[in-house]
């Protein structure tokens, strides 16, 4: 049995690629003056960059400062600062269980879910399964089970309870429960963080948090994890002494003390809900009503997934339209748009479906 890497995958795919997709379409114009991409799932009213000093560029990352502005604001210090939650996606899989084992040690990842958990740990040859619902965790055996709260793209959530029993059930078998807090910071408390500010921390207790999502900065390439001390040591010693620049540490530094904005912010994204289900939700119903087809609408703090079989017909329809989503399987998600977005949507939908531009996708013209 080879239980090295295995490079054969294929990789998953992203959103926040228009660039990339409108090269591959030959589209050779500006495409970020006309599209609108909502396609990456994350704050469209981003955390304002102020001008950065320019003698960071100059110096080697000294993360202390970024240490405590993240522990005041996650309410927790038993964390190692990476590179985004994706470094210590790739790097678990390599830690948590020796080489010979990995080919009998299962792994439980969502059916529907951040496809990268999946790919991380099949490529070390992990046995990965997959589950559809909280049923399934409790049938299906498992020594490593990722958690996406809230999933992404599905929105679901489980409860603490549930949470707190699924611990309970990895401490009993010596097992490993990692959960993906990526798009928790919209509400307040919303963490298995808070939980834990006054109990001990479980060995068998992973947690993942992002500032791309809630912040609107993922090119600053940020990420906490939070675990035990002895998987903290092991994190650290493969990320190295310096696993986020200079400048993206002082920058997320102002942000976490900008407790001011965090709070606008959140009621921002409840306003600009608000805003969705009542000018963009009916609008997009529209186009499947004309077709005969039925629709599913599910929702988090920072995005709406819309299920339906005609999925891919409508991402080419909004392509069409210049308006740029997250495309999975029979699943579209869409980020919550910018106060200014809202009424170029709404214009560009409204005049497709006046034109009746329901039918032969692919001819529709785009809409300015």
């Amino acid at each position: 049995m080879n239980n090295e890497l295995d490079l054969s995958q294929e990789k998953p795919k992203h959103g926040g690629n228009l660039l990339a997709l409108r090269r591959s379409l030959g589209v050779l114009q500006d495409v970020k003056e006309s599209w609108i991409d909502l396609s990456s799932a994350v704050n469209r009213h981003p955390w304002p960059v102020p001008e950065v000093p320019v003698f960071l560029w100059y110096e080697l990352p000294d993360l202390d400062s970024l240490k405590q502005a993240a522990a005041d604001y996650y309410g927790a210090n038993n964390f190692v600062p990476i590179a985004g939650t994706q470094q210590a996606i790739e790097a678990l899989p390599n830690l948590l269980f020796a080489s010979e084992i990995r080919h009998k040690t299962k792994v439980l990842v969502p059916e529907v879910g951040y496809q990268e958990h999946g790919f991380a740990w099949s490529k070390w040859q992990y046995a990965v399964d997959t589950y559809k619902n909280t049923q399934d965790l409790t049938v299906k055996s498992w020594q490593v089970l990722v958690l996406i709260q809230p999933n992404n793209p599905s929105a679901n959530k489980l409860t603490l309870a549930e949470l707190l029993s699924l611990i309970e059930t990895a401490q009993v078998r010596k097992a490993y429960l990692i959960i993906d807090e990526a798009f928790i910071d919209g509400v307040v408390g919303a963490s298995l963080l808070s939980h834990y500010q006054d109990k001990a921390w479980p060995a068998c207790l992973i947690v993942l948090r992002s500032v791309g999502k809630f912040f609107g900065l993922p090119g600053a390439r940020v990420g906490f994890c939070f675990a035990s001390q002895l998987i903290l040591k092991g994190l650290a010693s493969v990320t190295g002494p310096w696993p986020i620049a200079t400048p993206a540490t002082w920058l997320l530094s102002q942000a976490f003390k900008d407790v001011s904005w965090q709070i606008q912010a959140s009621r921002d994204l409840v306003s600009r809900s608000q805003r969705f289900e009542k000018e963009i939700k009916p609008l997009i119903n529209q186009f499947f009503i004309a077709l005969s087809q039925s629709v599913r609408w599910q929702q988090s703090e920072l995005f709406y997934t819309l299920f339906c079989d005609e999925a891919e017909g409508l991402f080419e329809w909004l392509q069409a339209l210049s308006i740029h989503v997250r495309l999975g399987d029979a699943w579209l998600r869409f980020a919550l748009p910018a106060d200014t977005e809202f009424d170029l949507i709404s214009k560009r939908v409204q005049q497709a479906l006046l034109n009746g531009q329901t039918q032969g996708v692919g001819q529709v013209e785009e809409v300015e």
